[in-house]
This record gives structure tokens, C-alpha cells and sequence, in this order.
């Protein structure tokens, strides 16, 4: 799902920019949606590849978290398809892309929320593992164990 639009990514960014970033013609005339979109779609994949455990998804309404944090991951990703344009991406992005990511694990560990937008997955064990064994299963005791330790 998509966490962020075009007008969220051109209130951020000047428009000339986003025109480099995305115009693959000599020319660069004006913004290529097709490039935008995917770019917007991949962060929403990584943001849902953080959320997933934690959240029901897709999140809606979207928070205006996650929609700074979608635009930053968007914006990341055209600067790192035009390197030409620049060595490395701006400083201020690079940051937000890092903060944005260090934002997005710590919903996935639970230390930050999104509050009462995003409705908090029922079961966010599902995927663990149990087992019935106890100490007394054990093959390998410690005292077989130290009969090959030094």
C-alpha cells in the first residue's frame, strides 16, 4: 500500500528536483509518475515489511508518521537511482532515511506505537515457535557434554 502520494513527495521536494530525479528523456520536462509510483510502492513495502508482526495491515487511515517516513524512504530511493546527480544523497536526506528506518523498528519491537490509527494486530506471536520438551528430554545431558569439553 501506498503511505505517501505525489503531492505528499512535491510539498517536500522542488519540483525541478523531483523532475531530475524521475525524467529518464533528455529533455526533463516534467515528473515521471510511472518511476514515482514505484518508488512510492517499494517504501510502502518496506514499511509494511516492519509493520507486519505488529499491526493489521494495510494502516488506515495513515498517520502522518508514516507518511513523513514513506516520503523519506521515497525520496532515498530516486536520489539513489540518479547517483550521477550527486556522489551520495543530500545530508538531510540521508538522516531522514535513517531516522525513518530506526522509527520503523522500534514500532516493530513495540518501544513506539502508532497510537489509535493503527490497530495493533490481535496475535503478534503468531509466527513463534513452541515446543513441549522440558529439561528432562534432553539427548545430550551436561554430563555427556563434559565428557568431550576440555
Amino acid at each position: 500500500m501506498a503511505y505517501c502520494t505525489k503531492n505528499d513527495i512535491v510539498m517536500r521536494l522542488p519540483q525541478e528536483t523531483l523532475i531530475q530525479l524521475t525524467d529518464d528523456t533528455d529533455a526533463q520536462s516534467s515528473v515521471n509518475d510511472a518511476v514515482l509510483d514505484e518508488h512510492i510502492a517499494s517504501a510502502g513495502d518496506v514499511i509494511e515489511s516492519y509493520l507486519r508482526q505488529r499491526y493489521v495491515l494495510p494502516i488506515d487511515p495513515v498517520p502522518p508518521l508514516l507518511v513523513e517516513i514513506a516520503v523519506s524512504l521515497t525520496v532515498f530511493g530516486l536520489f539513489a537511482r540518479r547517483p550521477q546527480m550527486h556522489e551520495e544523497p543530500p545530508k538531510l536526506w540521508l538522516e531522514r532515511n535513517s531516522m525513518g528506518r530506526r522509527m520503523l523498528e522500534q514500532m516493530q519491537s513495540g518501544r513506539i506505537t502508532l497510537g489509535g490509527t493503527g490497530r495493533n494486530d490481535p496475535d503478534p506471536h503468531a509466527a513463534e515457535v513452541r515446543v513441549n520438551k522440558r529439561r528432562e528430554d534432553r539427548m545430550f545431558t551436561p554430563g555427556l557434554w563434559s565428557r568431550f569439553s576440555r
